[in-house]
């Protein structure tokens, strides 16, 4: 996260702007500066914390002219002021620039391989990087030797840009996103990274370093030493730590003398915070015949794009204001939370409608003979038609339903864990919920059954490690996550029974017993499991999913208490 431009909202969004606890900075600075002539290089200096605590670090390894072993870049004006305030130095040529840090080159500078580089990179989005960065970013990386997959945050530009100023046997210290840990992305610079170092940390914590300063991001910290002494023999480690700002000093000094109990960063992170006993029993059940993925399952796609929801998607109230006939609107999905249960019923979309719950989708099948619908459709600003991206893919713009009804649902982000809900009314849903198509073979009995098996702690604990926590602790699936989530199907049922537990389990969660349900579904599904593992093993399945889902709901908690 850049420490500059200023402090407003928008600044922050646009630029990463986040401040690093100074606690923080002088104990990265203190484990990354070994020697009084070590060369410092803060690629986004912004606040000047770390350059800051670098000074101090240097001093008190008695170098008495700190300030010329310290070097930098910052592309906003009013890093420059905090720089005089802090550092003073006398001489800003080849030490500091004025410039985007992708645009330098390690010549520019008066020392062109440094020992240590540290920091925090800008936390921008991909989405909100403008087109010419885009492309000189990638066209960088490329001409580096690096691969950088198109959607990559421009964090990930930055610390492979950094390894072109690296000294062999340097040591880099960064403050980087959560999206290290699971963006595909990221897989590129973790290659290149444990390549190259001789050793590789990461502290994750659910305490956020950034909390006041009004961001909800995940955050974690990055150790790398013995820059080309690579390939890290340990792969890159990973320590989960309760309280990172008051543990991370012992945790940094315990893994300097290689005393911390670490384990291996290998597929998404949350595989190597699970407990050894619990992993092994969840990768053996992975391969046991009565394990399927949802994705052998179903097919799954985002729902339907209308190019324009407010518009084409209204409720009762609206409905009636513009004078709309019964048959000019029809039911859509819009909420995963419309329906509780795990199935959709006409209930849920009354109840819904009642509520004002934006439900109808509109309808311009028979406009003509629907005055009051054709002049809605007509009040559509041509200008905004025109220009409008989805609506040229569409062979009539004001139609978005393409007719593609699903057999059930699946929710993109959610909060309590992933359910499936079955389509029981033959209605679409917009592209914020996923749409499930059943492979052939599978009859109702069966649809009910996965339904169940969803909900067990196994396959609950299973959709944790496959998405992603989205800000607010939510849980976000992509189609290509949601397909990888495990699924216990026993091969011996009996359809009565199915049937019962269904109604049982989907009564639990219109109430909002999420607990009773997931019981229910534990108890019914996972009674081979119990034989060959124990009864205890439920329980460590659920003490994991709580866990997990713990350093989810901390945002909300944080946030709270802020």
């Amino acid at each position: 996260m850049k420490e500059s431009v200023g402090n407003t909202a928008l600044n922050k969004k646009s630029y990463g702007v986040y401040y690093t606890p100074p606690a923080v900075s002088r104990i990265l600075c203190n484990w990354a500066i070994h020697s009084p002539k070590d060369n410092i290089l803060e690629p986004s200096f912004g606040g000047c914390g770390f350059l800051e605590a670098s000074k101090e670090r240097l001093a008190a390894l008695d170098n008495r002219r700190p300030n010329n072993r310290l070097f930098g870049c910052d592309i906003d004006k009013n890093a420059f002021n905090h720089l005089y305030e802090k550092i003073g130095p006398s001489d800003l040529n080849g030490r500091f620039f004025l410039s985007d840090f992708l645009r330098i080159k390690p010549a520019d500078f008066l020392v062109n391989k440094f020992e240590v580089i540290i920091g925090n990179p800008p936390y921008v989005a991909h989405h909100n990087m403008s087109r010419e960065q885009k492309d000189d970013a990638i066209k960088l990386i490329k001409s580096e030797g690096f691969a950088l997959q198109g959607r990559a945050s421009l964090w990930a530009y930055f610390v492979l840009h950094s390894l072109q100023f690296l000294k062999d046997g340097g040591r880099m210290a960064w403050i980087l996103p959560v999206s290290f840990l699971y963006a595909d992305y990221s897989t590129s610079v973790k290659t290149v990274l444990e390549a190259g170092f001789s050793r590789l940390l990461v502290i994750s914590s659910h305490k956020r370093l950034f909390l006041s300063e009004g961001t909800d991001e995940d955050t974690i910290i990055l150790l790398a030493e013995g820059w080309s002494g690579g390939p890290a023999q340990k792969g890159v480690e990973i320590y989960f730590a309760n309280d990172v700002i008051h543990d991370l000093d012992k945790i940094v000094e315990a893994w300097s003398i290689r005393k911390l109990d670490t384990s291996s960063l290998k597929d998404r992170s949350g595989y190597s915070l699970l407990s050894k006993n619990v992993l092994n029993i969840y990768k053996s059940l992975l391969v046991d015949k009565q394990t399927m993925r949802l994705g052998d399952i179903a097919e799954i796609l985002i729902g339907m794009v209308t190019g324009d929801n407010k518009f084409f998607i209204v409720n009762q109230k609206i409905s009636k204001e513009l004078k709309l006939a019964h048959s000019a609107t029809k039911f859509v999905l819009t909420k995963f939370n419309m329906v509780h249960g795990m199935r959709l019923e006409h209930y849920d979309f009354e109840k819904a409608r009642e509520d004002n719950v934006r439900c109808l989708l509109v309808n311009t099948n028979n406009m003509r003979s629907n005055g009051s619908l054709y002049r809605y459709i007509a009040s559509y600003p041509e200008e905004k038609r025109k220009n409008n991206k989805t609506f040229k893919t569409r062979a009539i713009w004001h139609k978005p339903d393409d007719g593609r009804i699903p057999d059930a649902f699946f929710p993109y982000m959610h909060h309590t864990g992933p359910r499936i809900v079955l389509n029981d009314v033959g209605v679409n849903c917009t592209n914020n919920i996923h749409r499930l198509y059943f492979k052939s073979g599978y009859d109702n009995t069966q649809k009910q059954l996965l339904c169940i098996s969803m909900l067990t702690s196994f396959s609950q604990l299973s959709a944790e490690l496959s998405g992603r926590s989205y800000g607010s602790g939510v849980l976000k699936h992509e189609p290509s996550e949601a397909k990888n989530i495990a699924l216990i199907m026993p091969q011996r049922y009996r359809p009565r029974d199915v049937e019962e537990t269904f109604r049982r389990i989907d009564s639990f969660l219109r109430k909002g017993l999420y607990d009773e349900a997931r019981s229910a579904a534990n108890f019914f599904v996972l009674k081979e499991v119990t034989k060959k593992y124990g009864k205890e093993i439920i329980g460590a399945f659920e003490k994991e999913l709580v866990r997990m889902r713990a350093r989810r709901y901390s945002t909300v908690k944080d946030k709270a208490q802020a």
